[in-house]
């Protein structure tokens, strides 16, 4: 009943105490974040700790373990609040069409690692290394499903040949960007040639899937990595 004798009120400090205490937790969080994205991009997993996390935000060797449970817990916040910040730019980005939004996916994803070479490397080693399986799990399945809506977005427009099967290319392109991405991490390769590398290998595979009113824009692509001998 509305407004009887009986209804329980809520108290107005007790639920101002509580809105601040959520406040101060929500803050404590974001200050570990961003500075586990630090240590990890100065330091990669090998000089990161709770210990030393703890230490480095000021806090104490408990709140890491209370806010997120375990060192697994901390990298998957991290990384995953950093992919969630990538897709919301991402997603303001005008594409010409549904194509040629893969090509700016490549571009977008290797001027974000150029900027922070050290952080993406240690992700790419994360996910590479023989790293517990909720880890490898929590950080593999959220990057792979950005290559089902960008194959979705195609075969949406119309852009794809009836017969690809969209989840095996989904998993190309996923494939080709994973590869491409730990021979950069690797140092085999500059960023340049990652976007270089990536453009091609793209370029072909979509050469087959996409309908021929995409070969002239998809050959271009192609065309424009092939070093001139």
């Amino acid at each position: 009943m509305h407004g009887s004798e009986g209804a329980m009120v809520p108290n107005s400090d007790e639920h101002q105490g509580q809105t601040r205490r959520e406040q101060g937790k929500a803050s404590r969080k974001q200050h570990i974040i961003r500075t586990a994205r630090q240590m990890l991009e100065e330091t990669g997993e090998d000089g990161f700790s709770m210990r030393v996390l703890a230490k480095r935000a000021g806090c104490s060797p408990t709140t890491p373990y209370n806010l997120f449970g375990t060192k697994t817990g901390v990298l998957l916040e991290v990384y995953n609040a950093d992919l969630e910040m990538f897709l919301k730019k991402f997603d303001s980005v005008e594409s010409e069409n549904r194509v040629s939004r893969v090509f700016d996916f490549i571009d977008m994803v290797c001027a974000l690692y150029s900027r922070e070479p050290g952080f993406y490397r240690t992700m790419m080693q994360l996910i590479s290394a023989p790293t517990p399986t909720e880890l490898r799990k929590g950080l593999i399945e959220p990057r792979t499903e950005i290559y089902h809506k960008l194959v979705s977005g195609m075969a949406a427009q119309g852009a794809l040949k009836k017969s690809v099967n969209l989840h095996l290319l989904a998993r190309t392109m996923a494939h080709i960007m994973t590869s491409g991405i730990l021979g950069w991490s690797s140092g085999d390769i500059s960023i340049d040639e990652l976007r270089h590398e990536l453009f091609g290998g793209f370029a072909l595979l979509l050469h087959t899937c996409c309908l021929s009113s995409y070969s002239s824009y998809l050959s271009e692509r192609f065309a424009a990595t092939i070093s001139p001998h």
